[in-house]
């Protein structure tokens, strides 16, 4: 087989903006009185590929694929353009040997593969030279702000793909008449050509340093899946289970200081880094026998309700030090929101003219951590999202009209001066860190097949009538949010819109 494939994008847009509207009844720019202002973007890129595919199977026992491909994209300089990506894969179909002794199992098969593909993860024309124009705030000219052009950017010379390339081995078996079905699989990939920042430069350069290809990841990870099916008299069942897991961590990286902003050899993707907290300040006493400067934190004033933190390091102050994997003061890894045993459940059991289907699924460990006011409630401050109900579990004294609660989740909110709230929301902290683990019954479906007897009375081969559920129940120990709902572990919580439980009744027919 042999392909090519061709996609060009091209996006044109133009906008407008205008202020004090003569009438709310007519919004246009034309019935406008105040400043006004038009904006437009134009973007284009374009990939080309081909690409071939060879299949050879010798006496359904030796399995051979090869594959090729070549991908073009405009994201790349002229000469640094197309890049060349094989692969290869191979089985032996063991039990079909006629030296092969063990009847009962039906099907045994090795596998083993090894790929490369490309990734053009970059900003489109990073290797064309551009001048930043923009308005100036210090000059004026004829009584308006004038426009200036910028310091050239450096182009990213010699980018090109990334690539990744992964070794793959597998085995397959069914057992006792293909009742019994087993899948493990085993992979280690490599992200190579990794881009990222160039070489530092002095801060006299006066420009941003290109990014270039250096730097590489590796994933190790594995796949089982276990199948079981039968059937008894008029009843009969079928369970699939799969589970999953994988680590990526950092091989190289440029960035020699290692700062914990940015990858650095070694790093387990997903690091959550954060602040150990006891709990929070109970009384003033209870602040000055603490005897911890937290002063880097927090300059101003400590009150009861608010975090202590663990002082990790002896030094009798929270800091960061210089924020770098070989000085990081107080910081430690709290956890780590990479998904780990991923896993899926699926049942189907038919009795007479009943079946029933079941679709579980799930995620073991995850950790998150919230950074927007939908997480905080109270706590973010005037301008907070609506309040939950979980939010009143802050920290109260005796004073407050909601009676005392020392051991609240939360800490103490600042509503009038809510910059304070600052202090015990600078860094994660272990106490706030969420656990995205969950187990949620996605979909069941219950469906009776009317006797072939009736419906043939009324012209019909067959009819179905069935009642399903989406999203019906759900254990997760998530605040608040919809763990297959937000966007990422500091932003996008997802509590706007969770995942919608659904019920719906049809009737499937067939003339």
């Amino acid at each position: 087989m042999a392909g090519y494939q061709h996609e060009v994008y091209n996006y044109k847009s133009i906008s407008g903006e205008a202020f004090y509207l003569l009438s709310n009844a007519i919004p246009s720019l034309s019935t406008s009185v105040g400043e006004k202002t038009v904006d437009d973007w134009i973007g284009h890129w374009a990939t080309q590929s081909v690409f071939g595919r060879l299949n050879y199977i010798f006496s359904e026992k030796y399995l051979l694929e090869v594959n090729v491909r070549a991908d073009g994209s405009s994201r790349f300089e002229k000469d640094e353009r197309w890049g060349v990506f094989p692969s290869v894969s191979a089985g032996w179909v063991i039990s079909k040997e006629n030296f092969f002794p063990l009847q009962q199992i039906d099907l045994l098969k090795f596998r083993a593969s090894y790929g490369t593909l490309g990734n053009q993860n970059v900003a489109n024309y990073l290797y064309v030279p551009t001048l930043p124009i923009r308005q100036t705030n210090y000059w004026l000219f004829a009584g308006e702000r004038g426009w200036t052009v910028g310091t050239p950017n450096l182009t990213s010379i010699n980018l090109t793909w990334e690539q990744v390339a992964t070794f793959d081995l597998g085995l397959d078996a069914m057992l006792l008449d293909n009742r019994l079905g087993f899948t493990f699989g085993v992979y280690e990939s490599h992200t190579t050509n990794l881009v990222g920042p160039g070489e530092p430069l002095p801060a006299v350069l006066g420009t941003v340093v290109p990014k270039k290809n250096e730097g590489e990841i590796r994933t190790r990870g594995w796949e089982l899946e276990l199948s079981w099916k039968n059937r008894v008299n008029d009843f009969s069942y079928e369970l699939r289970v799969v589970v999953s897991d994988y680590k990526n961590v950092v091989v190289s990286y440029n960035n020699p200081t290692k700062l914990l902003s940015s990858y650095y050899d070694g790093q387990v993707l997903g690091e959550i880094w954060g602040l150990e907290t006891p709990g929070y300040y109970k009384s003033p006493s209870d602040i000055e026998a603490w005897g911890i400067d937290q002063s880097y934190i927090y300059s101003g004033d400590w009150f009861p309700g608010d975090t202590k933190y663990i002082d990790q390091n002896d030094d009798d102050k929270i800091d960061i030090g210089e924020n770098t994997l070989d000085s990081h003061g107080d910081l430690v890894v709290l956890g780590n929101d990479s998904p780990r045993y991923v896993y899926g459940l699926n049942a189907s059991l038919k009795w007479k003219g009943i079946d029933v289907f079941i679709i579980l699924q799930g995620i073991g460990k995850k950790d998150l951590y919230f950074t927007d006011g939908s997480f905080r409630g109270p706590a973010a401050g005037p301008m907070h999202n609506n309040v939950l109900k979980g939010h009143l579990d802050y920290w109260r004294d005796a004073s407050s009209p909601l009676g005392a609660n020392p051991d609240a989740y939360f800490p103490r909110p600042y509503a009038q001066y809510w910059g304070q709230n600052a202090k015990n929301f600078a860094y994660p902290t272990d106490h706030l860190l969420q656990s995205g683990a969950f187990l949620r019954l996605k979909n069941l479906q219950i469906g009776y097949n009317l006797p072939s007897n009736i419906v043939q009375k009324i012209f019909m081969k067959s009819a179905r009538i069935y009642v399903s559920g989406e999203n019906l129940l759900t254990f997760t120990k998530l605040m608040f949010f919809d763990p297959e709902a937000f966007g990422g572990r500091w932003y996008g919580a997802g509590d706007a819109y969770p995942l919608s439980k659904t019920i719906s009744v049809g009737l499937s027919v067939n003339f």
